[in-house]
């Protein structure tokens, strides 16, 4: 028997033996209690995803790194080092699959895209992004400044559902940007992306 717990990637190996007209009632336990305390919550928090790997649309360049998740996955921004870039004054879009949220039972109050972005010089613009049930969904568009800042936007339920946001959703959640800068000579880059998850009782 394999018992995988994915938030944690927590996985029991057990072997069961049932004899002819046996009855066998077992229990296994892992090592952290994932599931103590049934629907209780100890209190609000935020938890705080980063990129882990290559999401379904990745139509930016990269610059200082092999893979577009890799140029913005940092915790503390390297800005100009490892970056994603447009340099076409039309929108197109990166999205990432995130890192797998720690074990709680509270409830999700939202969902909050934030980025680390510039332009090269006079245009530039970004929208924080989600791809949820196979669909785009792009933040309000935000006008660069020409050193990097943070941007965000922030969802309060699924835009998929219209419904609150379920922690099963958020383990399949990709989240990126898309942006646009002015030419080939003056570029937009973006070097971080990361993600919040806001909860409470």
């Amino acid at each position: 028997v394999n018992i995988i717990y994915t938030p944690e990637v927590d996985t029991l190996h057990r072997y069961l033996t049932i004899l002819p007209r046996h009855k066998s009632n077992r229990s296994f336990k892992f090592a952290s209690a994932h599931f103590g305390g049934g629907s209780s919550c100890a209190g609000s928090g935020t938890v705080t995803l980063r990129p882990g790997g290559t999401g379904t649309l990745t139509g930016l360049a990269t610059d200082g790194c092999a893979s577009n998740w890799q140029c913005v996955d940092e915790a503390t921004a390297d800005d100009d080092a490892t970056r994603i870039v447009r340099a076409t004054n039309s929108y197109t879009t990166d999205t990432y699959q995130m890192e797998n949220p720690s074990d709680t039972t509270c409830t999700i109050t939202s969902v909050t895209v934030y980025c680390r972005a510039r332009k090269a010089h006079t245009q530039g613009n970004v929208k924080p992004t989600l791809y949820v049930g196979s669909t785009e969904y792009n933040g309000t568009a935000q006008a660069l400044t020409s050193s990097y800042a943070d941007y965000n936007q922030q969802w309060t339920t699924n835009p998929n559902t219209s419904s609150a946001w379920t922690w099963t959703e958020i383990i399949t959640l990709e989240a990126g940007i898309a942006l646009k800068g002015q030419n080939s000579s003056f570029p937009a880059y973006c070097t971080q992306v990361w993600v919040e998850v806001s909860y409470g009782p």
